[in-house]
């Protein structure tokens, strides 16, 4: 399953985001909204802005994207779609597939509902399903930084809610 060694990360919700503890709790990051009924988050480290999130459309296609803080995009994720034929159900996310600066990455929710990140078929990366009470763990390669993978849990938080209905 996992080749590299891998850190376990804790995921909390508190109010207005996200706290992300290691698990040698040596290092915390914070995910916050970026404003207010917007899709945008802040990656923040030691009080500073390290990553921000945001959703975009390009060429009329759907993107999530990762700018650091210069606003330079480092990640950029397309949505791929199951193949669907209803009429009645729109299409759901099959996965995510991400131009990074390590490569091409695949994001993908399992049957357990579990979020898996991998390259050239290499799971590297585990969260726990999104849609739960408890606390989310997030098994991950200690060859990244914790605040890269925040980012990243971003972009999965995302694509899993990418389905979900918009009432008016």
């Amino acid at each position: 399953y996992y080749r590299r060694k891998i850190m376990i990360l804790n995921i909390k919700k508190i109010l207005n985001g996200y706290k992300i503890i290691d698990d040698e709790k040596k290092e915390t990051i914070f995910i916050k909204n970026g404003s207010l009924l917007s899709p945008k988050k802040n990656i923040i480290k030691d009080n500073s802005i390290i990553y921000k999130t945001d959703i975009i459309i390009e060429n009329e296609k759907t993107k999530y994207v990762i700018k650091n803080k210069e606003n330079n995009v480092l990640v950029k994720a397309s949505l791929n779609y199951k193949n669907n034929n209803s009429i009645i159900k729109p299409p759901k996310v099959d996965l995510l597939l991400l131009s990074t600066p390590y490569g091409e990455w695949k994001i993908k929710q399992d049957k357990n509902s579990n979020v898996l990140i991998s390259s050239e078929n290499i799971v590297f990366g585990k969260i726990t399903p999104f849609l739960t009470l408890q606390h989310q763990k997030f098994n991950c390669s200690n060859e990244f930084e914790i605040d890269f993978w925040a980012a990243m849990y971003v972009l999965c938080y995302y694509m899993v809610h990418e389905d979900d209905l918009i009432t008016v």
